[in-house]
């Protein structure tokens, strides 16, 4: 039962450690001259979310592009109020997906009766522990675009396993910076 529980610990802290960190990517239009932009204004936030409840971006929305603005500000582009007046625009959206990890150990670990009716504590049976953990995950997008030719000319996503309860600030300021480390691409 020790072994088995030992088991069950390593497992779900492996399956921890690799939930914390979300999955960051970019794409980006390899013509655009990224060192023209100086200027940028925020589209209007979507007024729901795929796959979201009602309220995620009355929830999330502000504190997303707050931190888009602030991720922005710290790399010396300034913001208009304008879209007219910006040298790019950013648009914020995402999606909401569930997800079901299935994960099969092969083996349980268990006391079994062996030759002569003893118990040998450390047999093996193949086939059980079959662990089933459903979750959403979310994915926050952030699209550029040129506003000379309205092409999208950069997009960066991260995709992370939704916590339940309040959104959290200091994890969305972190996901946004890592999604828009790449922004301008070098």
């Amino acid at each position: 039962m020790k072994i088995k529980i030992l088991i069950l610990s390593v497992a779900m802290a492996a399956l921890a450690g690799c939930q914390s960190a979300p999955k960051i990517q970019s794409e980006h239009n390899p013509d655009t001259d990224f060192s023209s932009f100086k200027k940028y204004a925020i589209a209007p936030l979507p007024t729901s979310i795929p796959g979201g409840d009602p309220g995620l971006v009355l929830r999330t929305g502000q504190i997303v592009k707050d931190a888009v603005e602030a991720e922005l500000d710290a790399k010396g582009y300034v913001e208009v109020a304008d879209m007219k007046d910006a040298d790019f625009v950013v648009k914020l959206t995402g999606k909401v997906v569930p997800k079901t990890d299935i994960s099969d150990m092969g083996y349980t670990a268990m006391p079994t009766r062996g030759w002569y009716g003893y118990y040998t504590p450390y047999s093996y049976t193949y086939g059980h522990d079959v662990y089933v953990d459903q979750y959403e995950e979310g994915t926050l997008i952030i699209e550029i675009y040129q506003v000379s030719d309205k092409d999208m000319v950069w997009v960066g996503w991260g995709e992370a396993r939704r916590k339940a309860g309040p959104p959290d600030p200091v994890r969305i300021q972190e996901g946004v910076a890592a999604i828009l480390a790449d922004f301008p691409p070098m």
